[in-house]
């Protein structure tokens, strides 16, 4: 079996053992929703900072996209210690 197979395999295999109850699949869900479009407007936000920058020569914008990612792990780890 290659890797990805494999990897499928056991994805099903944990949500058929760790199933969540019908109320959590859909906070889960709806949390997913939030942070998608929290995602998509600080992406857009990002976008719209650097297409300037893109015509003056390339900046590295490795500080704006930790930002991003550390905003969105303290939204989750949030999330699931409520």
């Amino acid at each position: 079996m290659n890797f990805d197979l494999e990897a499928e395999a056991y994805q099903h295999h944990l949500e058929r053992v760790y199933r969540l109850c019908r109320v959590c699949e859909v906070n889960v869900s709806h949390e997913l929703a939030r942070q998608n479009t929290l995602i998509r407007a600080e992406m857009k936000e990002v976008e719209i900072r650097q297409t300037p920058q893109r015509h003056q020569g390339a900046q590295d914008n490795s500080q704006l996209s930790w930002h991003g990612v550390s905003h969105l792990c303290s939204t989750v780890l949030g999330f699931y210690s409520k």
